[in-house]
């Protein structure tokens, strides 16, 4: 598949996703992450993503399954990604522009997708920089994204701003009601306007959650502070189940292909060629070819990226001659291989199966 097709597959399916009425604004902004999607699907690259925040990032007082990084690489659709994070618990939005945000700049060039999720502690006192006013919120994102753009531009680096909820919080101190994160996901939005970012609005979804279905409040919630439940716990799980959608509108491997013919191979029916199909991590091969090489390492097919095993793999293989079998080889590079002599005018490989994880 040619990378302008992929491109327009990706674009087509994104403008779906729109039209469902997903909380993901100013989506254009992620072209240089979409691309980095093409790449990994045609090339096998790894996809980089770094997530920078507080607590809910770094899953302080919550349980590891529902940390950010876990739960985006849970729901990347197969994609080979490379998901790290910085989470300041108890911090806000002043220190990721007064020092950490140069951190990211030294430390993650390499990233095609930042996201930011500062918000949940801009009202703590505590924090390093103290209680931050929305202007002063405003100001510490666009002064670090404007140190980020100095260096990486957007087609290079694309960059998603994660909005914030209110929350069931035991510490009256951080001011998570409904009137205060409305107000920060205000600038927040704003932000992401004005540095062309992609912006996800995480209260949209909860607010429909709770009139249309009450899906959230059936949610699993771990305990916090005296009994109450962690921002981090419901609130990440079930974002990123939606966020996934919109940054993996495709998955990395698709169901089924035609792998291709290798040498003199041929199918035996020209109207039946082989087929490679996956189903969760198995690989699944049919179809029968001939017209090869009866010799050792003859290559007879090769297999999309995506549908190859980690390392070599052997199966055995029937042959035209009844009851005789020839060995492959399924190689790590996508080449399946003659690993044995055998008799008979054609290849079945109907039935090889193997796995890729």
């Amino acid at each position: 598949m040619s990378r302008t097709i992929s491109l327009a597959i990706f674009h087509l399916f994104i403008l779906c996703n729109a039209a469902l009425g997903s909380p993901l604004h100013g989506r254009e902004n992620l072209a240089a992450f979409y691309s980095a999607l093409v790449n990994a699907r045609e090339h096998g690259t790894t996809v980089d993503i770094h997530i920078v925040g507080d607590s809910k990032v770094a899953g302080v007082g919550v349980t590891d399954g529902y940390r950010l990084d876990q739960l985006i690489n849970a729901g990347a659709k197969g994609y080979p990604l490379d998901v790290t994070f910085d989470g300041f618990g108890g911090q806000n939005s002043w220190l990721w522009a007064n020092g950490k945000v140069e951190d990211f700049i030294d430390k993650h060039s390499g990233a095609s997708l930042l996201i930011i999720d500062f918000g949940t502690n801009e009202n703590f006192k505590v924090a390093e920089g103290g209680v931050q006013s929305l202007e002063q919120v405003r100001a510490n994102h666009l002064a670090a994204i404007a140190k980020i753009r100095a260096h990486r531009s957007p087609s290079q680096l694309s960059i998603l701003i994660l909005g914030q909820t209110s929350a069931n919080n035991w510490n009256p101190n951080y001011k998570q009601t409904l009137a205060s994160m409305t107000a920060i996901n205000g600038v927040l939005r704003g932000v992401a306007q004005e540095t062309n970012s992609a912006f996800f609005d995480p209260l949209e979804l909860f607010q429909r959650a709770h009139s249309e279905a009450a899906w959230m409040d059936q949610l699993p919630t771990p305990l916090y502070g005296d009994g109450n439940v962690h921002p981090g716990n419901p609130m990440n799980l079930a974002m990123v189940g939606i966020l996934a959608g919109d940054l993996f509108p495709l998955p990395y491997r698709f169901g089924e292909g035609h792998p291709q013919l290798m040498s003199r191979w041929v199918p035996v029916d020209p109207a039946m060629p082989p087929r490679v199909a996956i189903r969760d991590d198995l690989v699944i091969l049919d179809g029968m070819i001939t017209g090869g090489k009866n010799k050792l390492d003859d290559k007879l097919i090769a297999l999309p990226i995506g549908y190859r095993p980690p390392a070599d793999r052997y199966v055995l293989a029937p042959t035209s001659t009844r009851g005789t079998f020839v060995q492959l080889r399924i190689g790590a590079d996508g080449f399946v291989r003659i690993a044995s002599k055998y008799r008979g005018n054609y290849i079945s490989l109907d039935g090889v199966v193997f796995r890729v994880d």
